[in-house]
Parts: structure tokens; C-alpha cells; sequence
């Protein structure tokens, strides 16, 4: 729910933070990608684009202004609230698996778990800062997190095109193709993360289109997939934590680095980062829209005690994971525009609200003044 004096943003800005976000969540799926997929990985997110332009539509219609004002325009008042706290409760069970994942990513290069909640700390400061801020400033920041992320995928990308094996790749094996369809939705899974961006408020209303940003996203998802199956097989990136951090091992820049997974960290740190703010907001968001009574009091508890309590957590496995993205991701906004459609069709025409009428007055009174005045 948006805040008493809190400033919308815009679509792009919005779409720019869901992307700076998503570019960790998706690198640590790489793995079960693979898994799955075989050879066939990287044309996983190229299958799941029709569902993610189509996904892109359903965001417009629940989260045009917030997620929660969309989801209790849907359900009603109290059944809406109480969808805000299931999509509250997922969200702190995200927002601990991506602080697990930031700090096992950081223990590639550095030991001991005396570092791990130094790091997690460091995290919890930094994202609480930037999701404390309004909506303008944590839209900007995300924006520079995304432009430093995008550019180091981009370097990477280049860099270890030479070592692409085409054997790993081509031909494809039965289970290759039987695993396909599965892949594809483990890809469109990225959405249960990718939904809490709906709850930066949106300032007003805009023409353009967010499908764009869904084939680009796609397509930068399917050349990552590329470049770590062809590199390392689908077998071997299968059992690596993190592929995407070794795709440098053996790459030839004299005098560059000599360990580029450790510059790779760095620039990661700044997607991580985001993720973690965008569902520190998030669950702020719901909680004081679920819970108004508080008035957001106890939602910086809950997001603290989710990040610190991550070391210390058990990870989940990646079915639940990925079933528990696609209900939240796809499933509830898909069963919200539909409710709504269906009680549009039943109610008729939409009443309008004393406000909407007391703005229509205000408005005719404004024209006949200007018309005496001419």
C-alpha cells in the first residue's frame, strides 16, 4: 500500500528494479537449469517468453498502482488482506534463501563463517537503507545496480564465448527434450520474485509497454545459459553451486585479475543487494497493508530476524522453491484478474466513488469558469 507521502514511481523505473533484482535470482538457478534442461537449457527461457509477455500483462492489470491495492480491488477488503500475508510470509521465506545465497556466494572467496555474518550484517544495514528511502531514490539506485550488472554480464559473456564447446550443446538427447517444458517453468519461476516489484507504488498511469523488457530478460537469461553449457557441459554445471562465477577459469587477460570470480562477487553484490531491498519494501509494503492496525510497525523485525536467521537456516529444496514462485508469481495475479473481470461482469458498470464524482464537479466548474472568462 502506498505510504502517506511517499512518491510513486514510474513503469521504467519499476522495470528497472525488477531486472537489477532478477539478475541474481536467475544466476542462482543456472544449475537446476541445467539439471533439467541437458543441452537444451538455454532455449529454456526463449520457451517461457510467451507465458513471461503474457505474465507482463497480468502485472499491469493487478499491480497497475500496488500489488496490495490490486490484490483487495480483487478479493475484498479482508479476503485481499489476508492474500497479503500469504504473499508476506513467501516473501520473508525468499528474502532468507536470497541472503543464504549472497553469503555462500561471498564464501567462495572468503573462509569462515565469522565472515558470513559480518557480510550478512553489511547486507542488512546496506538494504535496509535502501528501502527506507522513497520510491524515486531506491528506483535511481536500482537503475545504477543494473546498468554495473549488466555491463559485467556483458564482459563475461564476451570473454568466455571462445571457450563455447558446440558438442555440449548440439545434438540434444531424448531427456533433453522431455525436460524442456520442465525448464521453461523453472525460468518462469524468476516471476515470485519479480512480483514484489509491483509493490513500489506506480505515480500514475503510462502507455508504454513492459513486454520488451520481458523478451530482453529472456534473452539475456538464454545467452548466460549458452555460455555455461557450453563451457562446462550440462553435467558438470549441474553439480557446480555457482557456474556462472567460473566461467573466467582459464580465460587469457594478461594482467587483468588473476581470479576473476572475486570481481565478479563484487559487481554480483550490487544485484544481490537489490534483490534483498526490493523484498525488504516489499514485505513492508504488506505487512502494513495486511495489517493496518500497526501502521508498519514490527515490519523491520520481521525482515531483520528473515536476513539474520539465514545462516543459521536449512535451505529449501528447489521444487518447493520453484512451485511456491509460479503460485505467487503467476497463479495469484492470474486468479485475481479473473475475479476482477468476473465482478466486473456480474456488478455492470462500476459505481463511481464520491471522489471520482466530487473530481468530475470540481472539473465542469473549472470549464464553465473558462469559458466565461473567453
Amino acid at each position: 500500500m502506498k505510504r502517506d507521502g511517499e512518491q510513486g514511481v514510474t513503469r521504467r523505473e519499476r522495470l528497472e528494479v525488477i531486472g537489477a533484482a532478477l539478475i541474481p535470482a536467475g544466476l542462482g538457478l543456472l544449475g537446476g537449469q541445467a539439471a533439467i534442461g541437458g543441452r537444451l537449457a538455454w532455449l529454456a527461457p526463449v520457451a517461457a517468453l510467451p507465458f513471461g509477455i503474457g505474465l507482463c500483462w497480468l502485472w499491469g492489470k493487478v499491480g497497475g498502482r500496488d500489488l496490495g491495492s490490486g490484490l483487495e480491488a480483487a478479493f475484498g477488503t479482508w479476503l485481499g488482506r489476508g492474500v497479503q500475508l500469504l504473499y508476506l510470509m513467501w516473501g520473508l521465506f525468499l528474502l532468507a534463501g536470497s541472503a543464504r545465497r549472497y553469503g555462500d556466494r561471498l564464501l567462495t572467496v572468503f573462509e569462515g563463517e565469522t565472515v558470513r555474518w559480518l557480510f550478512l550484517g553489511t547486507a542488512l544495514a546496506v538494504a535496509l537503507w535502501l528501502g527506507r528511502g522513497n520510491g524515486p531514490v531506491f528506483a535511481r539506485t536500482g537503475r545504477i545496480f543494473l546498468l554495473a550488472v549488466l555491463v559485467m554480464l556483458g564482459f563475461v559473456l564476451l570473454l568466455a564465448l571462445p571457450g563455447v564447446d558446440w558438442r555440449n550443446l548440439w545434438p540434444p538427447e531424448r531427456g533433453d527434450l522431455r525436460g524442456l517444458p520442465k525448464a521453461a517453468a523453472l525460468a518462469l519461476s524468476l516471476s515470485g520474485y519479480g512480483v514484489y516489484g509491483l509493490c513500489l507504488s506506480q505515480g500514475q498511469e503510462e502507455t508504454g509497454e513492459s513486454w520488451p523488457w520481458a523478451v530482453w530478460g529472456c534473452g539475456i537469461f538464454a545467452a548466460v545459459l549458452l555460455a555455461v553449457t557450453g563451457v562446462f557441459g550440462p553435467a558438470l554445471a549441474e553439480r557446480m553451486e555457482e557456474p556462472f562465477l567460473y566461467l573466467l577459469e582459464g580465460v587469457q587477460v594478461p594482467g587483468a585479475f588473476r581470479r576473476g570470480e572475486a570481481a565478479l562477487i563484487a559487481v554480483l553484490a550490487l544485484g544481490d543487494l537489490a534483490l534483498l531491498a526490493l523484498l525488504i519494501r516489499g514485505c513492508r509494503s504488506l505487512w502494513l497493508g495486511a495489517v493496518p492496525v500497526c501502521r508498519g510497525r514490527g515490519g523491520w523485525l520481521l525482515v531483520a530476524g528473515a536476513i539474520l536467521s539465514s545462516g543459521s537456516l536449512p535451505g529449501g529444496s528447489r521444487e518447493i522453491l520453484a512451485g511456491g514462485n509460479l503460485i505467487f508469481g503467476v497463479l495469484f495475479p492470474g486468479l485475481a484478474v479473473l475475479v476482477q473481470g468476473i465482478r466486473t461482469t456480474f456488478s455492470g458498470a462500476k459505481k463511481p466513488s464520491k471522489a471520482d464524482v466530487a473530481a468530475e464537479k470540481e472539473e465542469k466548474k473549472s470549464c464553465e469558469e473558462n469559458e466565461k472568462k473567453c
